[in-house]
């Protein structure tokens, strides 16, 4: 800055100077730099300054890579100010990152809401890259509760408005979406090639492991675990802890049916213990009944039967037909091994 610059222009220069540093971090995913520079951003943003939520919306999405719930309250601070600002756009994507911070928390029932609150909007709003990563987010909470045929539709339609637009990122989490709900390999694999090229962390994520389960569906155990192991050393090399803990119970359920009862407790404990803490994540109900089984297998009948419950807890309060059904049926087996037959109905 010139010589004579105030104080305010200087920290005003400053912020500028830190977010661009953070946005050419997060582009290059070093998640903790980005995270450390657009922090630095946000403490010189005055709350009543223009560029405080865009700065909150730039900060959010790089926690959200790490922890989404953590993330979550700077999203929403960012979405309402925004959208009180009249930028509705602005608005949508904070609410769009909101999508995925409580998803991963568990919160099934605010992913919706949120979704909802994008789509709204973004009603009046031209064609644009938010507006279809609105209708992505909107396919993959169908397809996740279940409603495969209308999501793979609303995908479908995705698809046709981002070719409309040429934007290419959003295509990754369509055609995953897509190739999950219609059990179609290529899409996926495509999905996963865009989210390479693109760089997009979250939808390689997706695509990789929705890749492992159509294996697991298939019954090949050593695709799975080839996949994970894919994973395991991209999500390592880039230090991506989110990913980390959805691959570690993924991969602790398959170590379970292969036999490989320890290997499966290693990979679970440390979450439940995050969880034990206080902490909360969307597969919680997923990892307390993977230790639930093997320690009613080995003996340890009041040590499951308590994870069972937790475990139950944990998938009622996700509210999503996907982590529900099952819980309900591994909570019954359970119930009715232990004599609690009452329970299991």
């Amino acid at each position: 800055p010139p010589r004579g610059t105030t104080g305010e222009e200087l920290r005003r220069h400053a912020r500028r100077s830190f977010r661009e540093a953070g946005e050419r971090a997060a582009s290059l995913n070093a998640i903790a730099a980005a995270e450390r520079h657009l922090s630095a951003a946000l403490e010189l943003a005055p709350q009543d300054d223009a560029e405080r939520p865009y700065v909150l919306l730039d900060l959010g999405r790089v926690i959200a890579e790490r922890d989404g719930p953590t993330a979550q309250p700077l999203l929403e601070e960012a979405a309402a100010a925004l959208s009180a600002a009249g930028d509705a756009t602005g608005a949508a994507s904070a609410e769009i990152a909101c999508v995925q911070a409580c998803f991963q928390g568990g919160q099934r029932e605010a992913a919706d809401v949120h979704s909802q609150r994008a789509l709204a909007l973004l009603e009046r709003e031209p064609l644009s890259e938010v507006k279809v990563r609105a209708f992505s987010e909107r396919a993959r909470l169908l397809m996740l509760s279940g409603a495969q045929t209308e999501a793979a539709e609303l995908a479908t339609t995705g698809l046709a408005l981002a070719e409309q637009i040429g934007a290419e990122r959003p295509q990754a989490s369509l055609l995953i979406t897509r190739g999950t709900s219609l059990r179609t390999w290529e899409d996926i694999e495509h999905g996963l090639e865009i989210a390479e090229r693109t760089k997009d962390l979250l939808q390689l994520s997706r695509g990789l492991n929705n890749l492992a389960e159509l294996a697991i569906e298939s019954g090949d155990l050593t695709a799975a675990l080839d996949v994970y192991a894919r994973s395991r050393r991209e999500f390592e090399q880039l230090g991506l802890t989110t990913h980390l803990v959805w691959l570690d119970v993924q991969e602790a359920a398959v170590a379970l049916w292969a036999g490989a009862w320890d290997r499966s407790l290693e990979l679970v404990d440390p979450l439940l213990a995050r969880l034990d803490a206080g902490s909360t994540h969307y597969l919680e109900g997923d990892a307390r009944f993977l230790r639930a089984g093997i320690r009613h297998a080995r003996g340890e009948t009041r040590a499951g039967l308590a994870d069972a419950e937790r475990g139950l807890l944990a998938a009622r309060s996700a509210q999503d037909p996907q982590a529900l059904v099952p819980a309900l049926g591994r909570a019954a087996e359970l119930f009715l091994r232990a004599g609690r037959g009452d329970e299991a109905g």
